[in-house]
């Protein structure tokens, strides 16, 4: 999905760099494809920001009244954030992990005790944080991820920039690494170039994210990629994982929404893992006599009886007497 629009503005491109993300309007064009998207899926929702800045100045953006009237069209079901309440039951923020009031382990505990109590649930969380690396969702503990932006690290971050220098000199070789015969290094070819590493570390990141979704065979849910740069710069899509990559489609928010809608109805996902894993992938059913046939688990292996081997009887050699 690359654009959203709040009511009575014309549509945002949603290209979730860090410039946009500190725009008043961009927060609420972000913020009315959230709540549209989570209102459309059941169960648990997972949405990943760039970073620990972006989520928490988004969360006090969508929670001032002031600003909701002012970029939300006059909203009467109330701020941004009263309508993920509404839509989800609960909205739960990821914690910096720096001492604070609430723990991660606490955090995530939140979230699957509402999705329990309450049917659903939606995660604001960052790439690379604790929620989304190591954890699984399974089933209605997380049905949707929706991932906002692309998390390149800071460019001017000094030790990003370091490595992406050490890389390319690492490809030069000669003195600038200050080591090897004479001080000249070799030039090592097989190195990836600075900037591909920056590109690989940032959709690693979005890969794991991904991955939080669809954890067995009956598992089910939907991703959805909220950037334009995946709309209007397909390229961008070869660095997301295989397993996804040729799945990825452009859509309308209006558009994905009802897919969503479609996609979680009883016709759509929940039928299609009902059905046998075989149909599903489009493989050959088993034969009736392996299929209907249940395994008799009380019986015992075939044993063969213990066979001695022949042993043929002692022969002693003939033994010629001594001849004087």
């Amino acid at each position: 999905v690359g654009a959203a629009a709040c009511v009575g503005r014309p549509p945002l491109s949603l290209e979730a760099k860090s410039a946009n993300l500190k725009k008043d309007d961009f927060k609420f064009a972000l913020g009315e494809a959230v709540v549209r998207l989570a209102g459309s899926a059941p169960g648990g929702v997972l949405v990943f920001l760039p970073s620990y800045n972006a989520l928490h100045q988004l969360a006090r953006a969508w929670r001032d009244a002031r600003l909701n009237q002012r970029y939300g069209g006059g909203q009467t079901q109330g701020t941004v954030w009263d309508r993920l309440v509404k839509a989800k039951g609960a909205v739960i923020v990821e914690p910096r992990g720096d001492g604070g009031a609430t723990t991660h382990d606490e955090a995530i505990a939140s979230y699957k005790r509402a999705i329990a109590t309450k049917g659903g649930a939606l995660l604001l969380c960052v790439y690379r944080g604790k929620c989304s690396e190591g954890i699984s969702y399974n089933d209605d503990a997380c049905r949707l991820v929706v991932c906002v932006g692309i998390p390149y690290s800071p460019a001017f971050d000094h030790l990003v920039a370091r490595k992406k220098a050490y890389n390319d000199a690492k490809i030069r070789g000669g003195a600038a690494l200050g080591c090897g015969r004479g001080g000249q290094a070799p030039a090592d070819t097989k190195v990836m170039t600075g900037q591909t590493w920056y590109t690989m570390q940032a959709f690693r990141a979005l890969n794991q994210a991904l991955g939080r979704c669809v954890r067995h065979l009956n598992d089910y849910g939907a991703l959805v990629l909220l950037d334009a740069r995946f709309v209007d710069e397909p390229a961008h899509r070869r660095h997301v994982a295989a397993w996804i990559r040729d799945a990825i489609e452009s859509a309308s928010l209006g558009e994905c929404a009802r897919e969503l809608r479609a996609h979680f109805g009883p016709s759509g996902a929940p039928a299609f893992v009902r059905r046998d894993y075989r149909e599903r992938m489009g493989l050959k059913p088993l034969p009736l006599s392996q299929k209907d046939v249940k395994p008799n688990v009380d019986a015992k292996p075939d044993v063969k009886p213990d066979v001695k081997p022949d042993v043929k009887p002692d022969v002693k050699p003939d033994v010629k007497p001594d001849v004087k």
